[in-house]
């Protein structure tokens, strides 16, 4: 249920940037990457349980994950990603080997705390 909550959209196409992040730009390398969640918060819920270990990826202009893949776009500390057409808007931070990525789904504030993969 989360999962599908969490690839919901709930923000309409109008919301969705003008100008979106030219994705030929490096941006934010620090992002880039295969990241593991540690934890998964939903509103009071801690949802970490049911998706420990789970691996996304962020390339320089989506993120691929189990739900599948998104645009992405990324300034920092803003990173918003687009599915089915719309804007799901968010904002991140990246301390050494954690980042912290916070968002809305269906007006439930999102935040999860992954960890970076190194291989």
């Amino acid at each position: 249920m989360l999962s599908t909550l969490l690839l919901t959209a709930t923000l309409g196409i109008a919301d969705a940037p003008s100008l979106p992040l030219d994705s030929s730009v490096d941006g934010p390398l620090d992002l880039l990457g295969t990241w593991e969640i540690v934890t998964l918060k939903a509103g009071k819920d801690d949802w970490s349980k049911n998706f420990a270990s789970a691996r996304w990826t962020f390339t320089r202009d989506a993120l691929e994950c189990p739900g599948g893949r998104h645009q992405t776009f990324v300034c920092s500390p803003r990173l918003d990603y687009i599915e089915d057409g719309h804007l799901r808007r968010g904002t991140y931070s990246i301390t050494g080997d954690k980042l912290v990525w916070s968002f809305d789904a269906e007006r439930i504030p999102i935040t999860v705390t992954f960890r970076r993969v190194r291989e």
